[in-house]
């Protein structure tokens, strides 16, 4: 089995924030799906998860890829988990795995957003 055969188990929507003015001059946001891409979605065992707790943050998810997937902060995933539900992860951190010029693995720590805002 390969690496990549290992990295299209799943499949995250990629989507992008967009703010705008509300008619109260307040600052909305919507999401815009801007790419489909192929992955392997995991949740972290309870040790990897202390790395974020110590910052107060909660860590549901890892998402690995095959190639770079070029995320940024405005980006999140929407992913339809194996009982068909939607879940929006939030993007912590992403990162390569293996010699530094030669990754083979890019992994993406994810939260879930358990509240959110969304139009369409």
């Amino acid at each position: 089995m390969t690496l990549e055969s290992l990295t299209t188990q799943d499949e995250v929507t990629v989507q992008v924030a967009t703010e705008s003015t509300d008619n109260q001059m307040g600052a909305d946001y919507s999401w815009a799906d801007v790419a489909t891409l192929s992955c392997l979605v995991q949740t972290p065992g309870a040790n990897e998860s202390q790395k974020y707790k110590a910052r107060g943050m909660e860590f549901t998810h890892t998402v690995f890829f095959s190639t770079r997937p070029a995320l940024s902060q405005r980006n999140r995933f929407k992913w339809t988990d194996p009982f068909g539900s939607v879940v929006y992860l939030r993007i912590l951190d992403q990162y390569g795995q293996g010699r530094p010029g030669e990754y083979f693995l890019w992994v993406v720590d994810c939260s879930q957003e358990t509240t959110r805002r969304e139009t369409g």
